[in-house]
Parts: structure tokens; C-alpha cells; sequence
């Protein structure tokens, strides 16, 4: 395989990435206004809680996006040719600390409305705006999933994970919401502080994620034996010696293989099936790799 065609995918892939990125960022926007603005007419501390956690969401995808731009400014910046790629992990890092911050002040909202109820009004507006909300992050998590399945991305995956939440989380402050309009059961506090309860989960467990990543964790044994069963699909390879991974970030990741290959087997032969080898691990496991072999 050329340098130019590996070249290709890698910048295809990064072009795939940062699109999604914006198409998060995007519709992530679009229902913080949304519910903000109905937390704020309405009176209702869930409903602009739950806004706050799209805002939240929105910033995560400010982190995919750079995520996936930094690695390709790599080539010029030449005494850190590989650590722009991490740079996503320290932002996602700041991010969270700021959004703990601003949990408290929520936290500290919603345990008031529990103790003095103020009035809310959930109109048909409110309601509708939870209800779309709840679609559109479960159409999310679809699209992030078709994505994914040619990004393999650990960040796209964390998107997932988060619009399926979401759409539960704001699936609760519709019933919620439905609830407290039938019976004027005071509700809104309760639910507000459960809807910062798992904001806070979400940051925390962001900031420790993310500061694993760029202290370098190792790589996990599945990694390391899907690498290996691609190599040894190919009958000039006899044995993977050795694995040397290196995690420049999610949209850049090497690995320098060792490998024994069959004896008497011409040159040509090895370098071809190397090739092939190579692209495998770039689509399959998204790794630029480095083979070494001798008979």
C-alpha cells in the first residue's frame, strides 16, 4: 500500500470525524436554546437542567471536533509531531472541571425547590419541546452509530453512550413534567436534582476518562489480539512476535509489529501481504502501523 493511498483514508476519516463533530455540535445547540429557554418561561429547574446537559453535550462535541482536526496540523509542528492528538483529552478535561462547577450552583437549586416548591407551568410548548428532544437524541445515537462503524472511534462511542442517556434523562422530565401538570404534584426539584445528579456523574467520570487517556494508559488485550488475528489471517506470517502500541489520540493511534514469516518466502510475496496488512489495520482497528519481519 503507498503512503499516498494510507494518507488518504487516514485524511478521509479525520474529514468523517470532524463532520460529525459539527452535526453534534449542531443539534446539541439547537435543543440547549430550546429547553433553556422553556426552563427560564417556564419555571422549571428540570427542564433547564436538561438544557444545560445538551450545552454540556454540545462542548463534548467541540472536543470531537478538535479531536479530530488537531492530529492533521501534527506535520508541522515538528518538536510534537504526535501530541497534538491528545489535545481533546486535556480540553475535555477543563470542560469538565467548569461543568462540576456549575453543577453545584443546579444542585443547589433544585434541593431548594424540594424544600420551598415554587409554581411551574408546563405548558403544551414544554412539553412538546421534551418530547422532540427525546426523538432527536435517540436519531442521534443512531447516526453516531452508523457512523462509527468506519470511525471506530472511542470518542464517537462516548456519544452514544450520552444521547442514549439523554434520551432517557429527558424522557423522565417529560413524565415528570406530565405529572406534576395533572396532579400539581411538586416535582420539579426532585427530578432537577436527579438531572444534575447525573450531570455530575457524567463530568467526573470525563475528567477521569480523559486524564487516563493522556497519562498514557496501555492498551486494552482486545486491541492488542485484534491486531495479532489480522496479522496471522495471512498465511506469510507465522507469528506475531511482539506489539509495541502508542495512543496519540483517538484519531491517531501506531503500532510498531514484529513478525516471523515462512521461510524461503520471496520478498515480493512479504511486502505485498505487509501491504495488505497495513490497510487492514487501518479500516479494521484504526491503527497506522509499522511491520518488522525476518524468516
Amino acid at each position: 500500500m503507498s503512503n499516498k493511498k494510507h494518507d488518504q483514508i487516514i485524511s478521509k476519516r479525520h474529514s468523517q470525524g470532524f463532520a460529525t463533530g459539527i452535526f453534534g455540535l449542531i443539534m446539541n445547540l439547537v435543543l440547549a436554546t430550546m429547553k433553556v429557554v422553556a426552563g427560564v418561561f417556564s419555571g422549571s429547574i428540570a427542564v433547564l437542567s436538561d438544557g444545560i446537559n445538551n450545552l454540556i453535550d454540545a462542548s463534548s462535541s467541540v472536543v470531537v471536533i478538535i479531536g479530530f482536526r488537531a492530529p492533521t496540523q501534527g506535520s508541522s509542528d515538528k518538536p510534537r509531531p504526535h501530541g497534538r492528538g491528545r489535545t481533546s483529552y486535556i480540553i475535555s478535561m477543563i470542560v469538565s472541571f467548569f461543568i462540576f462547577i456549575g453543577v453545584l450552583y443546579l444542585a443547589r437549586t433544585s434541593i431548594a425547590r424540594i424544600i420551598q416548591p415554587e409554581p411551574v407551568n408546563f405548558n403544551n410548548i414544554v412539553l412538546a419541546i421534551m418530547a422532540i428532544s427525546v426523538f432527536v437524541k435517540l436519531f442521534m445515537a443512531g447516526f453516531y452509530t452508523w457512523r462509527n462503524r468506519t470511525l471506530k472511534s472511542s470518542l464517537i462511542s462516548a456519544a452514544i453512550r450520552d444521547s442514549m442517556s439523554d434520551a432517557l434523562l429527558s424522557a423522565l422530565v417529560f413524565f415528570a413534567a406530565n405529572i406534576a401538570r395533572s396532579t400539581n404534584f411538586a416535582v420539579d426539584g426532585a427530578v432537577g436534582l436527579v438531572v444534575v445528579a447525573f450531570i455530575a456523574y457524567q463530568s467526573i467520570r470525563a475528567f477521569l476518562d480523559s486524564l487516563d487517556l493522556l497519562l498514557g494508559r496501555s492498551a486494552h488485550p482486545d486491541k492488542l489480539e485484534g491486531i495479532e488475528k489480522i496479522v496471522l489471517k495471512y498465511p506469510a506470517f507465522t507469528e506475531v512476535v511482539g506489539i509495541d502500541y502508542h495512543d496519540y489520540g483517538d484519531s491517531y493511534q501506531r503500532a510498531y509489529i514484529k513478525v516471523k514469516v515462512k521461510p524461503r518466502l520471496p520478498s515480493a510475496e512479504v511486502r505485498r501481504a505487509i501491504d495488505d496488512v497495513r490497510l487492514d489495520l487501518l479500516n479494521l482497528q484504526n491503527v497506522k502501523a509499522t511491520i518488522v519481519y525476518w524468516h
